[in-house]
């Protein structure tokens, strides 16, 4: 029995080995080819080109080169490219080898030594140094939290206060440069405007413009147009039109379209903006306060007093100086020029 038994284990072990072995008989020639296909071999990658900006474009027996980023950053010809032929680029190439060559003599005669040349080079070395000290310390971040925002809004309420204003402008440079044509034509157009004529039908009757121009005015921040505009447009009330306005750009009539105040969510991008550049303002004048205070700044208030005082003599007219066209404060200066006489018949 127990003979039987090994037997027909040993008969089950064989067969458990055929069965594997079938299995893992190879594919035929096409699938494999297909499976080949399906991973890529891995092949050389290819050697870049050498980049514009590495390129030697001329050497020196000295070993010094000048390379293709030396040229471009000195005469930024990538960026002039469609400016620029073959013949300009090779005089650029030719001006920056003499440049380099009259360096490298110059080295060789000692002017890097020349006490002209190492107070420029000072000088210069200040500046720099300065510029990127300033560069690095108003690019660091500057947090403003929910709740500092929260703070300035409800603490400065008129600064959400916004009128939205459009308008009509007759400049000067519109009617040949004449101002008081400018005036006799926005007059018309306000008549016209106060007689029931919207102000888009007028800018296109009196300055032939599809629409009126717009502003958002924010209070208490001054517009490009002045005082004048600003005060002007304040008194309106939404939907008013207003009177004239004479402003150095021209002569303007404008209409208040909207009074609204803005929420605390659709402030938000202002109130980082300006509360981020406060605050940057307040830590570079804390800066330039801990400097003084490191270095032991101290003003020869009596010094700068007496230099300032030479400073004023001099700049004092002398009997024999040219006198100046500016006429002195004494006399008034007429409001317009006198009118022109008439010659004698």
């Amino acid at each position: 029995m127990i003979e039987k038994g090994l037997k027909q284990c040993v008969i089950f072990l064989f067969a458990a080995v055929f069965l594997m072995v079938s299995c893992e008989a190879p594919k035929p020639d096409g699938e494999v080819a297909t499976a080949e296909k399906k991973t890529p071999k891995k092949t050389a990658t290819p050697k870049k080109k050498e980049k514009k900006e590495g390129m030697v474009l001329a050497t020196m027996s000295n070993g010094e080169v000048i390379t293709w980023e030396e040229l471009d950053n000195t005469y930024h010809v990538e960026r002039m490219r469609r400016r620029l032929n073959e013949e300009q680029v090779n005089r650029l190439l030719d001006n920056l080898i003499k440049e380099r060559l009259i360096y490298l003599d110059g080295l060789e005669k000692g002017y890097d030594k020349d006490p002209e040349y190492v107070r420029q080079i000072e000088r210069h070395k200040r500046k720099l140094i300065n510029s990127i000290s300033m560069r690095k310390l108003s690019t660091q971040a500057v947090d403003v939290s929910e709740e500092d925002m929260h703070k300035y809004y409800d603490a400065h309420p008129d600064s959400f206060h916004i009128l939205k204003v459009k308008y009509i402008m007759f400049s000067p440079r519109k009617f040949g440069n004449d101002r008081e044509k400018a005036k006799k034509e926005a007059k018309k157009a306000s008549v016209a405007i106060k007689k029931g004529m919207s102000l888009d039908d007028a800018a296109q009757k009196f300055l032939e413009r599809s629409k009126p121009f717009t502003i958002n005015l924010r209070q208490g921040q001054r517009s490009f147009f002045g005082k004048s505009f600003d005060d002007a447009v304040w008194k309106l009330k939404a939907g008013e039109t207003g009177d004239l306005i004479e402003t150095s750009q021209g002569i303007l009539i404008a209409q208040v379209t909207e009074d609204t105040t803005q929420t605390f969510d659709e402030a938000k991008n202002y109130l980082r903006s300006i509360m981020r550049r406060e605050k940057s303002t307040t830590k570079i004048t804390e800066y330039h306060d801990s400097l003084k205070k490191k270095y032991g700044v101290q003003i020869n208030e009596e010094a700068l007093k007496t230099k300032l005082g030479e400073l004023l003599d001099a700049s004092q007219p002398t009997t024999r100086s040219r006198p100046s066209a500016i006429m002195p404060p004494s006399l008034p200066r007429s409001p317009s020029p006198p009118p022109e006489r008439k010659k004698p018949k």
